[in-house]
């Protein structure tokens, strides 16, 4: 690397770190300020999380990742077999803060639609037909509201350290194969195709499964919000070393670089297909999801191309809690919460309730 470029990165206030070969060839002033060790020289694997090291064969990402136990935002990029790592802290907002405009706008929009529902229902004559339809769109605008206070009470669980964590052994995939075929069920026309493509045929680990499906969920639910019907939403899993990769890939139209710098630290949708109304907690619970695992959010995006998000978690041998916890049967519910943006009122029939 020349002095021109390294009087560059000097003048960076954020920390800034050059790879190669998974040893520290150059960290600037903020740097070594923010992680006072030795850096240059040593293996980065003493610094970064190996989940972080595992996403370092793409060119270009964005990373959600904990570093000496703290949460930064990490942007990499890679030329000619070097790697440059800028390190942004990211300062977890009060709870005040997940209240913002995108989120009320949603709320106000769900009520507005429970009430023209429940108009409609007062205005049918007794005798008069059956109020199904307007049953339908009571249980979906549940289904949404739901949504939202779910996301936001894990939100708020996480930060006051009372979310009860449940890791138990099971099949991951088994797990995505079978919230696939859910997802299928589902389907309605203007989707894109989805699929699930595994890298391996079983991947025992402990985790948590009711985090994981709600994790898939929400990738999925912006996947498909945001890709053409004659494109594709892939759910993939495979193994690197002693890590899971679990993640969701999309053909739609990527995010903006200059929004992809901001994604994990904002609190207001990113409607890129400006179809559907979204509260924008989804990366923030994505990335919540993932801490809890000791993982790492790995984003890879291009505009026109599409967008990959991936969780990378150690698997475990043995469960955090020393026991195993039975899954309780869930039926539908999930599926129909997790995507209440996205389905049609008659996907809420008693059919798909039961």
């Amino acid at each position: 690397m020349d002095k021109k470029t390294r009087a560059l990165l000097e003048l960076s206030r954020e920390p800034v770190l050059i790879i190669k070969n998974r040893k520290i060839l150059f960290a600037n002033s903020a740097a070594h300020t923010e992680f006072p060790d030795p850096l240059e020289g040593s293996y980065a694997s003493s610094l970064l999380p190996e989940q972080l090291l595992c996403a370092m064969s793409q060119e270009r990402i964005t990373a959600s990742s904990v570093v000496r136990g703290k949460p930064y935002l990490i942007s990499m990029e890679s030329i000619e077999g070097m790697h440059c790592l800028s390190f942004f802290v990211r300062k977890e907002p009060g709870e005040s803060s997940l209240i913002s405009p995108g989120l009320i706008n949603s709320l106000l929009s769900t009520l507005n639609t429970l009430d023209l529902a429940l108009e409609h229902m007062a205005d049918t004559p007794e005798g008069g037909g059956t109020p199904e339809p307007f049953f339908s769109i009571l249980r979906h605008s549940y289904f949404s509201l739901l949504r939202k206070i779910l996301n936001l009470d894990l939100l708020v669980q996480l930060r006051q350290g009372t979310y009860y964590f449940r890791p138990e052994l099971q099949d991951l995939t088994e797990l995505v194969a079978e919230l696939t075929e859910s997802v299928c069920t589902v389907a309605v026309s203007g989707w894109a195709e989805i699929r699930f493509c595994p890298a391996v045929p079983s991947l025992p680990a402990f985790a948590d499964g009711r985090l994981l499906k709600r994790l898939l969920l929400n990738l999925t639910s912006n996947a498909l919000a945001n890709t053409p019907k004659d494109g594709r939403v892939t759910l993939r899993l495979s193994r690197q070393g002693d890590n899971a990769v679990l993640g969701v890939e999309d053909t739609g139209r990527g995010i903006p670089p200059e929004i992809l710098q901001t994604v994990f630290s904002r609190y207001e949708s990113v409607n890129r297909l400006d179809q559907v109304q979204s509260s924008g907690l989804g990366l923030s619970v994505v990335s919540a999801i993932a801490r809890l695992h000791e993982g790492t959010v790995v984003i890879e995006s291009r505009e026109k191309h599409g967008t990959s998000v991936n969780m990378i978690f150690p698997i475990r041998c043995e469960s955090v809690l020393g026991m195993e916890v039975p899954e309780m049967p869930e039926g539908m519910r999930p599926i129909l919460t997790e995507l209440a943006d996205l389905l049609p009122h008659d996907s809420y029939l008693p059919l798909f309730l039961d």
